[in-house]
C-alpha cells in the first residue's frame, strides 16, 4: 500500500504536488494503520509537518519528553555530573532506583531522581526551544504535573530544533541507548539506530482510565536524523507506547527512503 502510494507521486509535474502527495500518502497511511494511536511524523531536513492524527492542537501534558530540553539547559554551564538514585525515596519511578548514573544513562532510563535534582539549578529561561510556564516547580520542569502543556505540534518542531542544532553528546548518547536498552527499547531495530525518548504523562482527561498517557518522540537515522515521529497512546506508559511505534517507523522508513 505504502509502495503504490508513493508511486503515484513519480507521476506529478511540480515538486510542491510531489511534495503534497507524499504527505497524503503518509497521513492515510497512519490514518488507517493506527485507530488508537495519535501520530505526527516531521521531516527534520525542512521541518515540514507530514501527517498529523493527534485529535486536538490543544497542549496537553507530555511528561518525561522535557528532560533532554533540561539537560541542554543545564550543560550550558556546568559539567554533566554523575548522581546516584535511591528510587522510591528520591520520588523515581523505578522502585529500587538507578543506583549510579551519568547525564546519558538518566536520559536512556529516564530518571525522575537524576532530574529533580539539576532543576533546582536551572533557570527556567535557559531551557531552549520551550519556554517553560511562569514560576515553575521542579516536579513540573521535568513533567511530573500536568502544568506545563505543549501542542503536539510546538514539541516536534522543538525536538527538531534540538536535533538538528549543535546538540551536546550526552543528548545525544542518552536518546541513542534509551532506544538500544533504555525506556524505548521496545521500538525495535532500525537501519541507521535511533533517537529516542519515552515519556509518562499524567492524565488529565475526566474519563481518565489510567493515571497517565504514553508518549515517544523517536528520530531516525540516529547519525543524521531527518524523519522525527511524535506517538501518544491513551492510558499506558511511554515505554508501551515505545512499543507501538516501532511497526510505524518501519513503515515510515521504507516510504521516507524513496
Amino acid at each position: 500500500m505504502l509502495a503504490a502510494l508513493f508511486l503515484s507521486t513519480l507521476f506529478v509535474g511540480s515538486a510542491s504536488a510531489q511534495t503534497s502527495l507524499y504527505a497524503q500518502s503518509i497521513q492515510t497511511a497512519i490514518a488507517a494503520r493506527t485507530p488508537n494511536l495519535e501520530v505526527l511524523v516531521l521531516d527534520l531536513r525542512t521541518h515540514e509537518t507530514l501527517a498529523n492524527t493527534f485529535h486536538s492542537e490543544s497542549p496537553i501534558p507530555v511528561g518525561s519528553l522535557l528532560k533532554p530540553f533540561l539537560a541542554a539547559a543545564y550543560l550550558k554551564s556546568h559539567p554533566a555530573p554523575t548522581m546516584v538514585c535511591h528510587g522510591k525515596p528520591d520520588r523515581c519511578w523505578k522502585p529500587l532506583g538507578h543506583g549510579s548514573l551519568t547525564l546519558s544513562e538518566a536520559i536512556a532510563q529516564s530518571c525522575n531522581a537524576y532530574f529533580l535534582a539539576l532543576a533546582p539549578n536551572l533557570p527556567p529561561a535557559d531551557i531552549p526551544f520551550l519556554p517553560p510556564p511562569p514560576n515553575v516547580r521542579p516536579e513540573t520542569l521535568i513533567g511530573l504535573t500536568p502544568d506545563w502543556r505543549i501542542t503536539p505540534d510546538a514539541l516536534a518542531q522543538a525536538y527538531a530544533a534540538l536535533l538538528t542544532a549543535p546538540t551536546p553528546a550526552p543528548i545525544l548518547d542518552g536518546m541513542r541507548n534509551s532506544a538500544r536498552y533504555g525506556t524505548a527499547n521496545r521500538t525495535g531495530l532500525h537501519p541507521g539506530g535511533v533517537l529516542a525518548k519515552t515519556g509518562t504523562a499524567p492524565c488529565i482527561d475526566s474519563h481518565c482510565k489510567a493515571s497517565g498517557d504514553g508518549l515517544v518522540v523517536v528520530a531516525v537515522p540516529a547519525a543524521h536524523p531527518t524523519l522525527l515521529i511524535l506517538v501518544r497512546k491513551r492510558a499506558t506508559t511511554g515505554a508501551m507506547t515505545a512499543a507501538a511505534a516501532g511497526p510505524i517507523l518501519t513503515q515510515l522508513e521504507t516510504l521516507h527512503a524513496q
